[in-house]
This record gives structure tokens, C-alpha cells and sequence, in this order.
């Protein structure tokens, strides 16, 4: 998981920001700011708004420091296929936001941009 779509794929780049969103979490409020990027495939031009959560950014460190957690890869997808699993309970739950997202794990593995080709 790198820290920027930019360093995974030279054909994304980020074309603007939306306005945060204030959350409120155990009575602080959170400012949660989005992103958009875009890329052109097969002369499609796609935008979107992608994040990384920072627990997925931790789970990242984790399996870069092996020797000290022995976290490896493999451990780290299945937390993100979990977390992306739980991801989508909470937001089916919101049904003012039916139909409005997709949650795409974003890697290197072919599966998954297979799994995403009707975006593009």
C-alpha cells in the first residue's frame, strides 16, 4: 500500500479536493478531507475520490518492519479485506448513500484491476 495512488499507477493524478466533512466521533469533531484523482484508460476518462485510512496506513508500517512484528503480507490483505468488509455494513446501513460509492482495494494484484475494468 503506498502513500499515494500517484506512486502506484503514473497514470492517476489528483485533480482537486471536496469540501472535508466534519465528523462528530466521541464528541470531537473530525475534519475527514476527500481527494479526487482521475485517469484516462481506453480513452475513458474516470474521476474519483480515494482514500487511505490510517489504520490501513499502520497495517502498511507493519508489514515494512517484519522483523519486529512479523506481520507479512498476507496477514495485511486479509485486514484490508476485513476492513473493507465492514466498511460496506456500515455504509449500507446509510441509505441515503445507496448507489453513490464503490469500495475498490487498490494493488498491484491483476485479480483486482480485472475486478474494476467496468470503471474504465
Amino acid at each position: 500500500m503506498p502513500g499515494k495512488l500517484q506512486d502506484v499507477d503514473k497514470s492517476i493524478g489528483q485533480v482537486g479536493t471536496l469540501a472535508p466533512l466534519m465528523i462528530d466521533r466521541a464528541g470531537f469533531k473530525r475534519k475527514y478531507p476527500n481527494n479526487v484523482y482521475g485517469l484516462v484508460r481506453n480513452e475513458k476518462e474516470v474521476t474519483f475520490v480515494a482514500d487511505m485510512p490510517a489504520n490501513l496506513l499502520t497495517l502498511r508500517d507493519m508489514t515494512e518492519d517484519f522483523e519486529l512484528t512479523g506481520f507479512t503480507e498476507q496477514d495485511k490483505l486479509q485486514e484490508v479485506k476485513k476492513y473493507a468488509a465492514f466498511l460496506k455494513k456500515i455504509l449500507e446501513r446509510q441509505s441515503h448513500l445507496s448507489g453513490t460509492y464503490e469500495i475498490v482495494v487498490y494493488n498491484e494484484d491483476a485479480a483486482m484491476l480485472d475486478a474494476v475494468q467496468h470503471f474504465l
